[in-house]
C-alpha cells in the first residue's frame, strides 16, 4: 500500500517465510486481501488491523504452491483457492470452528474441494 507521497510503502508487513504467488482484493469488502503463498498457506488480511502483524485466518491445507486465490465476489467470507496440489477448495471463513469436531482433517471452515486437476492455474 503507498502513502498520499506516494514514495513510501504505507504499510508493511511479513506474510510468510516462503514467496507469496497470488493475492487477491475482495471488492465486497475492501479492507480485506487474501494471499497464498509457494508452501500451500492461505491467509486473509484485514488492513485495518495490519499494525498488528496477525492474518485474521491462516489455513495450512494444501500441500504444495497457491496458484490463484479468489474472494467470492458478493461475499466477503468466501474464498476460492486453486493449488499445484491439483486441488482447488472454497472457504467460508465466516464459519466458527466447532471446537468439538471430531475430524481434525478438515477444517470446519472448508466448503468443497475438488481434486485431480492438473496444473490449475486461476480461479474466478
Amino acid at each position: 500500500m503507498r502513502s498520499d507521497s506516494r514514495k513510501k510503502a504505507e504499510a508493511t508487513i511479513q506474510v510468510s517465510n516462503v514467496d507469496v504467488n497470488v493475492i487477491s482484493w475482495s471488492t465486497a469488502s475492501p479492507n480485506l486481501i487474501a494471499s497464498g503463498t509457494e508452501d500451500g498457506g492461505v491467509q486473509v488480511w484485514d488492513i485495518r488491523k495490519l499494525s498488528k502483524g496477525r492474518s485474521i485466518a491462516d489455513i495450512k491445507f494444501h500441500t504444495d504452491q497457491i496458484t490463484s486465490i479468489e474472494f467470492q465476489p458478493y461475499e466477503d467470507s468466501i474464498v476460492t483457492v486453486a493449488s499445484a496440489d491439483n486441488r482447488i477448495s472454497v472457504w467460508d471463513f465466516s464459519v466458527e470452528p466447532d471446537v468439538k469436531s471430531k475430524d481434525a482433517d478438515i477444517p470446519d471452515q472448508l466448503m468443497f474441494v475438488h481434486q485431480g486437476l492438473e496444473d490449475v492455474k486461476e480461479v474466478r
